[in-house]
């Protein structure tokens, strides 16, 4: 059932005005909560190459479900819901920083480095995002220094 309602969903969208929203906001969550965050980056890959200029989602709203399934505790699956809010809205400083917000979160191999990328990617789309300056000091003198930390906690 999962495969065949992507291709029912995109012929479906394909009869409707570029000009209109598609589908409601909410089903679109509702599709994301049922079948995932990857299927739904899928889901839009495709509804975006027969509907370039039409908008699926509001930014906000799918930063906060990322936020809100965070809380939750499945941080993979909201860094996903980061990366479909990178891919709709790449020019928005908040996709870049919400991810690498949920990057430090996560952790694991080089997590540092791709936090820092992301922060460095939200600060040039937005020049005054504190957050961003304020985590890039942070991580840059972290790696730098990173064996004074472990040495400190070793102390304890």
């Amino acid at each position: 059932m999962k495969k065949i309602l992507i291709p029912i969903l995109i012929i479906i969208s394909s009869f409707v005005s570029t000009q209109q929203k598609i589908y409601q906001e909410k089903d679109f969550i509702t599709f994301i909560k049922n079948l995932g965050a990857a299927k739904a980056i899928e889901f839009y890959r495709e509804f975006k190459k027969i509907n370039p200029d039409s908008i699926l989602f509001n930014r906000k709203t799918i930063n906060n479900l990322g936020w809100e399934t965070a809380a939750k505790g499945d941080i993979d699956e909201a860094i996903k819901l980061f990366e479909l809010n990178i891919l709709a809205y790449p020019d928005h400083y908040d996709s870049w920083d919400s991810y690498a917000e949920a990057i430090l979160i996560r952790g694991g191999n080089d997590y540092i480095e791709i936090a820092i990328k992301n922060f460095e990617k939200s600060l040039e789309l937005n020049p005054g995002n504190n957050n961003a300056v304020q985590r890039l000091t942070v991580l840059k003198n972290y790696r730098e220094y990173e064996y004074m930390i472990t040495m400190r906690d070793v102390v304890k």
